[in-house]
């Protein structure tokens, strides 16, 4: 069995320079795809805007569909809270939980749920959230050590 709910796992272990090497060109590598996360999801949510638009389901500029009475309006958003809030919730699990602290976890749990939750928070980019995200980022972490999953 491996990943971080091995029980072979010690977190004192030395690195050698070659594997501190490839912890650090991960964590880059990481980082790049956070924010091309970001850009990537940025771009689908306005293509299904412009989408579902064009096809007629909704306009969000309209008024007419301000009232919750119309199809169109309600099914135009759900499909826009699935992809604004849904799909960056379950990305961002598996970056910061499922890779970042699965890459920290060498240097001991409490270091690696720590500075995974702070990334997390820090990603968030909004000073009223980055409390929240990260007191967010500390349970989530904590769970995920304590279970070895990322989806508790």
């Amino acid at each position: 069995m491996t990943g971080y709910g091995n029980n072979n796992w010690n977190p004192h272990s030395m690195h050698s320079h070659h594997q501190k090497q490839a912890i650090r060109r991960d964590s880059n590598f990481v980082g790049l795809i956070s924010i091309a996360q970001v850009i990537l999801l940025q771009v689908i949510s306005v293509v299904l805007i412009l989408g579902l638009s064009s096809i007629g389901i909704a306009d969000p500029t309209d008024s007419r569909y301000f009232g919750l009475g119309n199809t169109g309006f309600l099914l135009f958003y759900s499909i826009i809270y699935i992809v604004a809030v849904g799909l960056p919730a379950v990305l961002e699990e598996m970056v910061y939980r499922g890779y970042i602290l699965r890459t920290l976890l060498p240097h001991g749990k409490v270091f690696a749920i720590v500075v995974s939750s702070a990334m997390f928070a820090l990603m968030h980019g909004n000073l009223l959230q980055i409390p929240f995200a990260f007191i967010v980022g500390l349970t989530c972490g904590y769970l995920a050590v304590k279970t070895g999953k990322i989806w508790v």
